[in-house]
């Protein structure tokens, strides 16, 4: 299995399949054949996260709400009959390279699929930092460090560098709160975009926007893909699309839903293997955690329109926009991991 340039697919996603209409499995077959044909997709070591349930109620302010707890893991052979797995620890309280009891969050794999990069707070009420390990769990060091920037004046007080993804040049692209701007309606920080080096020197905003940023990844022409939250001549609720911006900074454009009023938010968005013009995202509502249901975009059918979408949950309702799921990570464009 590859993704984007060359890459190792070792996925950093969670743990059910949906298929979509015309997916790898036939109408005919059984379900034990289209749960083993959908398995046998699963042909590299899986990425993932463990932690706590989310506290908070909206989707914007996930990390001020996590409680400590939990790590980031492989799951070296995911086909494998449940007996069978065997399960590996990067890194958490009991590695020998550890940053102790804390969250362990968003880790992304780097295009060699030999370093990851994750968040991680060592407490409810702390900040959160940058950190990249090996795959093989040696080799941690901190990129970020937030805990100098001036504080805020929102209700938490605290600063957040979050959602790192690694560039084509090597360079890291994530969201940050370090500009201190706060949410009009909720007086919470607002992270938006900013680049660093691979070294964690550097570090600069490439966005201006006046509230939250979400979820950047690389799209397979360069371009940065992510959530971006409208509130000027918006109503404040209904207006998390998605957009793409150079990593320099320039030519933001809006990609899809950006003058729709559902779904209200398009989160965890990532483009589809083999159809990179095709994105896969978490359809949320605003006033929730950040879950809801699954679907594939089509941009191209139109950047405001219902007929773009492909709800793999909710088939005759494209924009539905509630439910338990989210962080697709996209298999082909029939099948999501997620």
């Amino acid at each position: 299995m590859s993704y984007g340039k060359g890459r190792t697919c070792v996925l950093a996603a969670f743990v059910v399949l949906a298929a979509g209409a015309g997916a790898v499995c036939r109408a005919a077959e059984t379900p034990q054949v289209k749960k083993k044909s959908l398995l046998s997709m699963l042909d590299a070591p899986m990425l993932f996260v463990k932690r706590q349930s989310y506290t908070g109620i909206h989707i914007y302010d996930t990390y001020f709400k996590w409680r400590p707890g939990g790590g980031i893991y492989v799951l070296e052979n995911p086909a494998a009959p449940p007996e069978k797995r065997k399960f590996r620890a990067v890194i958490d309280p009991g590695t020998p390279e550890t940053l102790g009891e804390g969250i362990y969050s968003e880790p992304e794999i780097s295009w060699d699929a030999k370093r990851i990069l994750f968040c991680f707070k060592g407490k409810s009420n702390g900040n959160t930092s940058i950190y990249e390990i090996g795959i093989d769990g040696k080799g941690l060091r901190r990129l970020t460090d937030p805990s100098s920037c001036r504080k805020t004046a929102g209700r938490f007080g605290t600063h957040h560098d979050v959602g790192p993804a690694y560039l084509g040049d090597g360079r890291i692209i994530f969201t940050s709160t370090r500009p201190s701007s706060l949410v009009p309606c909720n007086n919470t920080a607002v992270d938006i975009l900013h680049v660093m080096n691979a070294d964690g020197t550097g570090i600069h905003p490439i966005s201006v926007n006046n509230v939250n940023e979400f979820d950047p990844c690389i799209l397979p022409d360069g371009r940065i893909l992510h959530g971006r939250w409208e509130y000027v001549d918006k109503t404040a609720l209904t207006q998390q699309s998605i957009w793409t911006i150079f990593p320099d900074g320039t030519n933001e454009t809006a990609l899809f839903a950006n003058n729709l009023v559902h779904p209200e938010a398009v989160l965890d968005a990532r483009p589809v293997p083999g159809a990179p013009h095709l994105v896969a995202a978490t359809f949320t509502p605003h006033n929730s955690p950040p879950r809801g249901s699954i679907a594939i975009i089509n941009p191209r059918i139109g950047r405001d329109s219902p007929a773009a979408i492909t709800n793999f949950e909710h088939k005759n309702n494209p924009t539905h926009d509630r439910g338990n799921s989210c962080e697709p990570w996209p298999l082909s464009k029939d099948v999501i991991l997620f």
